[in-house]
């Protein structure tokens, strides 16, 4: 063990760290306590002081509480804004459900038709008539041709295209005339064709939009012959 070493108490006072003595209370307005420290211990040349300003005091004084609450509050506004979706009503007045004037062309549409043959027939492979009729109840008509042959509305009776949109009480389809029109689901029958078969959907069993008609557990209702 080293004699020449100075042992020190584990209780004894300590030495001041600091080469200057700097009160902690701004007494003639000299600047923070940080600032005068920095200054007192780096030096208070034209440089040093341009360093502190740029590195320490703008970036690293911390806030005071008022402060760092409106801040937080700030952050959180912008938080809730950022993550905040659009309303149903705000959606359409924007328009981002539009189809433009230019891409309502039903040639357009025909590969949505194809990729809707290629859905269906493997949803409904291998099932009995019967069967396919619970299915397309759940199914998702977006590429369907569907034709509307019993209607309270006899002008709506013929009415045909590939459908572009569903929504709760409508579907709407561009027709082979390069028409967007809408064909309401209450008070009409609908034929749909698949692999060969004629099926009929009655659209008053089909009130309600494509996410929800997936999900919900259908019951069976009689069904009043138009």
């Amino acid at each position: 063990m080293d004699k020449n070493r100075e042992t020190v108490g584990p209780y004894a006072k300590l030495g001041t760290k600091f080469t200057h003595n700097i009160s902690l209370k701004d007494e003639n307005n000299q600047g923070s306590f940080l600032e005068r420290f920095a200054l007192s211990e780096i030096g208070s040349s034209k440089s040093d002081k341009d360093m502190i300003t740029n590195r320490l005091l703008t970036r690293s004084v911390p806030l005071t509480q008022k402060e760092s609450k409106q801040s937080n509050k700030q952050r959180k506004k912008n938080v809730e804004q950022e993550k905040k979706p659009l309303s149903a009503t705000e959606k359409r007045e924007s328009g981002i459900y539009n189809i433009p004037k230019d891409c309502q062309k039903y040639d357009l549409f025909l590969p949505l038709n194809e990729l809707w043959k290629q859905y269906i027939s493997d949803l409904c492979q291998g099932q009995i008539p019967s069967r396919i009729l619970q299915k397309l109840l759940r199914a998702d008509f977006h590429g369907s041709i569907l034709t509307i042959t019993k209607s309270t509305s006899p002008n709506l009776i013929g009415l045909s295209g590939i459908v572009a949109q569903e929504t709760k009480n409508a579907f709407l389809v561009i027709t082979k005339q390069d028409r967007l029109i809408t064909l309401p689901k209450a008070g009409s029958v609908f034929s749909l064709q698949i692999q060969g078969t004629v099926f009929l959907l009655f659209g008053n069993q089909l009130l309600m939009r494509a996410s929800e008609r997936a999900v919900k557990k259908l019951k069976p209702r009689p069904t009043v012959e138009l």
